[in-house]
């Protein structure tokens, strides 16, 4: 249950919304919005999951969310185009990365990084195939958009796998 509930919420309607959210406001706007959500995991492992609230803690989640702030900040003085939904749908994705990394926690106390990698990217894979039968997208699968997609695989797996490992060995809210 809490595996299933952190994939769909991580893969399938975090991004989501944030794929949304760029669309509408760009990349440099959304992503220091939705990437606000390491502050709103560590809030939730300390208030749900018990995890104990350090100033390191507190100060270093902040950090790294000014951090994404103020790299992306440059970005955003030449671009104007804000709009409400565009801010909804960039928190809202801040909300469903956070959700992720809390349902992740308890997992990871039953089933190892790779195991539970192996669960969410099957399920992934179920769901995009399924996106695509029925969405039937116009681009064409040749062999540039195949090598990229490939790479992109590899990249989001290792990833995952670090991500994983992080919340298993360090917690949820020192992992996220």
């Amino acid at each position: 249950g809490w595996l299933l509930g952190s994939t769909v919420c991580s893969i399938v309607v975090g991004d989501s919304l944030y794929f949304l959210a760029a669309a509408r406001l760009g990349v440099a706007r959304a992503l220091p919005i939705a990437s606000s959500f390491p502050l709103l995991t560590t809030l939730g492992a300390i208030l749900l999951l018990n995890e104990p609230a350090t100033l390191p803690l507190i100060g270093g989640s902040a950090l790294v969310v000014l951090a994404v702030a103020l790299i992306a900040g440059e970005r955003t003085r030449a671009s104007a185009r804000t709009d409400l939904p565009g801010l909804l749908l960039a928190g809202l994705a801040a909300c469903m990365w956070a959700s992720s990394g809390l349902f992740l926690g308890p997992a990871l106390r039953i089933l190892d990084p790779t195991a539970a990698n192996a669960i969410r990217f099957t399920l992934a894979t179920v769901l995009f195939t399924s996106y695509l039968v029925a969405a039937r997208p116009a681009e064409r699968l040749d062999r540039r958009l195949t090598g990229l997609s490939i790479v992109a695989a590899l990249g989001t797996l290792a990833s995952s796998l670090m991500f994983l490992g992080g919340i298993a060995g360090a917690g949820v809210a020192r992992g996220v």
